[in-house]
């Protein structure tokens, strides 16, 4: 039996519900999960490091290498990073600075969300090399060993898609994942892209809804991208409640 990019698979999360009702009014807590990756070639899956011109060696990011599994919709919705004090300073909106690895939403997911899988998929998830972009004057990029992580823009959009958001400093380490490289839109044309971008939507419950990325929005130090409701991209307050929808490799 082949697997295809695209195809599903209905999984329950312990002591979550992703807020719809069976006929009886009773809360659901059954998640879909779909195959978004297959490819594992190009310089970014078969090469540790990126060499720069400079001698200089950055970290690939295998977030889209290999049989990469992601939920279809949205698990719950999550700050990023609460309103409130690091590392001395006070920040009102939130905050991005170390970047996706020193989150709350970091932490959520390792602990709440990755508890919650079934035990036979837990034992198959493997660990993954993430690389994450940074905010302002907060280089270099983030890497961190996951066994869940979200998206970066890249992975969404693909390259020429990220060269237009305001830069994902980790842009280059990565690649779009399959299934929105190969997604078919309404009109004819392949992938999500610049012009296209319904692909990338997501819904809690029964309603579009944003969901975050793990890209720290490099002109500030508050602020992570995300996918808005309609499949665009933006940047927001890391303290505002957007979706949280995680990936993960299986081997």
């Amino acid at each position: 039996y082949m697997y295809e990019v695209g195809q599903t698979r209905e999984i329950s999360l312990t002591g979550f519900t992703n807020e719809e009702k069976d006929e009886n009014g009773n809360n659901i807590g059954t998640y879909t999960i779909r195959i978004a990756n297959k490819t594992n070639a190009g310089d970014v899956c078969t090469k540790e490091y990126l060499e720069k011109e400079d001698g200089k060696k950055e970290t690939y990011s295998k977030t889209a290498c290999g049989f990469v599994i992601e939920f279809e919709d949205i698990i719950k919705s999550h700050q990023m990073n609460p309103s409130g004090e690091y590392k001395g300073n006070q920040y009102d909106q939130g905050w991005n600075v170390d970047g996706y690895p020193a989150s709350s939403m970091y932490t959520y997911i390792k602990n709440d969300i990755y508890n919650a899988l079934p035990k036979d998929l837990r034992d198959v998830i493997i660990d993954t090399t993430v690389v994450s972009g940074y905010g302002y004057s907060d280089a270099p990029n983030k890497v961190s060993t996951d066994k869940l992580y979200l998206l970066s823009t890249r992975e969404v959009w693909g390259k020429e898609r990220s060269d237009l958001i305001y830069p994902d400093t980790a842009r280059e380490l990565t690649r779009q994942l399959d299934y929105y490289k190969d997604y078919k839109n309404t009109d004819g044309s392949i992938g999500v892209t610049i012009s296209n971008y319904s692909g990338a939507i997501k819904k809690f419950s029964v309603n579009e809804y944003s969901w975050w990325l793990r890209t720290a929005g490099s002109g500030s130090t508050h602020s992570f991208h995300y996918v808005r409701y309609d499949g665009d991209w933006d940047s927001h307050y890391s303290s505002n409640f957007f979706g949280v929808a995680v990936a993960f490799r299986i081997g």
